[in-house]
């Protein structure tokens, strides 16, 4: 009898276990080519090109959760309030174990994408009607149906490089294919975003409180680690019970509601509260540390499949969709009304609200979609055209990604990804041997991401959103690299209080050495790297 229960959970959820499989799959290929594009003498660093230059961030934070719950920004040499963040903060007890911060990130991520795996098929499974659909529809969902991914092929052909600016349904958290080869964190978010508010729907719409439970818990961690969806997962309950003021047990709906609200408060009044003590923090991660929309085209030529979709399932008459219907959407008609709100207020960080939508709009279309493999695919062999669809169909967007990884070896930002071993252990040695309230200066901007993740020390430039004034800051490091002037070049280290100098430039090394004054050393040098220390 003990057993029955195992067997059951494995046959209700085998095949989403499988599709996280398949992902975990995708990401470890993804992983192999960076191994194996590897240039002779370096070292790759880790990172898929996804969030390639936020990597390092977050190795930072999981390499600062080993010693301590209470977070910092290291790319900032500004005081600053301690933070707390539920997912590298206590991500950081994987490298209290005797990990890398590398491996804890590598299964953070693993981890997460089991899950997504999980929610994706239970999802299929809520709005179809038996097992095949929800296989086939779990697909489509993790597909996205889009057509970005094409727009950025011709547009690669036409330039003969990686394009960085290319459209959100292979470049941002928008579709799952990308997402994927990002951050551990945005994978749970965007796991836990289609789980909850599915469940808030039926906690608060179809009065199922059996949800409640485990909801309550799954929204306060949420929440404490993205607060950004504590309006979106806020507006979403409210909704639903509005919709329902004139149904049946109305108060105890307003408790549900009530109850999953009141699970975001605490992480909504600690940020609210970390705002208002540090201003750092207020203006740069909630205004700076932001990203903003695509380009309408972008979007019109990513949706492009899904307006057809939609037109032929809510206006055209042509094709008969009717034994394909789906059942139980009104909760992702309410998620996309909610993150249309939210993307018209002015939350400077809008662009957190289109994560998922690619899954929505999917969900939104899964008749046509259905329609579409049972009149070319089902029981049919792979002809040429067919094989051309299933793919479409299947993983278009997931091999533009891998495609990504194998173009990016020969690439100009081949040194985000790579760089000489000789520099590993130099930072090593910083890392070491220098007090941990050093502030380093870097002169190559591709290796100033790595030094908080390689060396716990703060660095004066070092990414792009997580170093105030950023640009302004770049264009006193170029014109400090140019001078010739012995009182400049020491006046603007003693300005910014540097207390740690590193080139990777064998170019530079004999002229900083005659420009530095007498109160400076050098610490370290190899073929790769000079380190300079203030005595």
């Amino acid at each position: 009898m003990t057993w029955l229960p195992a067997r059951e959970l494995w046959k209700n959820w085998c095949f989403g276990l499988f599709l996280g499989g398949l992902m975990i799959a995708f990401q470890l290929t993804a992983m192999l080519i960076m191994l194996i594009k590897t240039p002779p003498g370096m070292i790759w660093m880790g990172n898929l090109v996804l969030n390639a230059v936020d990597y390092p961030v977050y190795l930072n934070y999981l390499e600062q959760g080993a010693h301590s719950l209470w977070l910092t920004n290291l790319y900032n040499n500004f005081p600053q309030v301690l933070r707390f963040d539920a997912f590298w903060s206590l991500g950081g007890f994987l490298v209290r174990l005797g990990l890398s911060a590398i491996q804890a990130h590598e299964i953070l991520r693993w981890l997460g994408t089991m899950v997504l795996g999980l929610v994706v098929y239970g999802t299929a499974k809520h709005v179809t009607t038996d097992e095949h659909r929800a296989r086939v529809s779990s697909l489509i969902i993790l597909n996205g149906m889009s057509l970005g991914w094409l727009h950025a092929i011709i547009a690669n052909l036409s330039t003969g490089k990686m394009l960085i600016s290319i459209p959100p349904d292979v470049s941002s958290e928008l579709s799952i294919a990308p997402l994927l080869t990002g951050g551990a964190h945005a994978i749970l978010s965007l796991s836990l975003q289609l789980l909850l508010i599915r469940w808030v729907w039926l906690i608060v719409a179809r009065d199922q409180k059996k949800y409640l439970y485990p909801a309550v818990p799954l929204a306060a961690f949420f929440a404490a680690f993205h607060p950004y969806f504590i309006p979106l997962m806020s507006l979403v309950a409210l909704i639903a019970l509005t919709l329902q003021i004139k149904k049946s047990r109305l108060a105890q709906r307003a408790v549900s509601a009530g109850t999953i609200l009141s699970s975001m408060l605490p992480a909504g009044l600690y940020f609210l509260w970390l705002a208002g003590q540090d201003k750092n923090f207020s203006h740069h991660f909630l205004v700076v540390n932001q990203l903003n929309l695509h380009r309408p085209t972008f979007w019109l030529f990513s949706l492009l499949p899904i307006l057809i979709a939609g037109y032929f399932l809510y206006w055209s008459k042509k094709i008969s969709l009717d034994q394909y219907r789906t059942t139980n959407l009104q909760w992702v008609w309410i998620w996309i009304a909610t993150a249309l709100i939210c993307l018209s207020l002015p939350f400077p960080w809008s662009a957190k609200y289109t994560q998922g939508l690619m899954p929505a709009f999917s969900l939104l279309t899964l008749p046509f979609w259905l329609w579409l493999y049972d009149k070319y695919l089902a029981g049919h062999g792979l002809g040429s055209m067919r094989l051309m669809l299933a793919v479409l169909y299947i993983g278009a967007p997931f091999l533009y990604v891998m495609f990504m990884h194998v173009q990016v070896s020969n690439s100009e930002v081949r040194p985000l990804f790579y760089q000489p071993k000789n520099v590993a252990l130099g930072l090593e040695m910083i890392k070491q041997a220098t007090d941990s309230d050093a502030v380093l200066l870097v002169d190559d901007p591709d290796l100033a991401l790595w030094i908080p993740a390689k060396t716990l020390r703060r660095v004066w430039l070092g990414h792009e959103h997580e170093t105030p004034d950023y640009p302004g800051r770049s264009r006193q490091l170029e014109r400090w690299r140019a001078t010739d002037n012995t009182n400049d070049f020491n006046d603007f280290l003693n300005i910014n209080i540097i207390s740690i100098l590193i080139s990777n430039q064998p170019a530079n090394t004999s002229r900083y050495s005659s420009l530095l004054k007498d109160n400076w050393s050098e610490i370290y040098k190899n073929n790769d790297l000079t380190v300079w220390q203030r005595n």
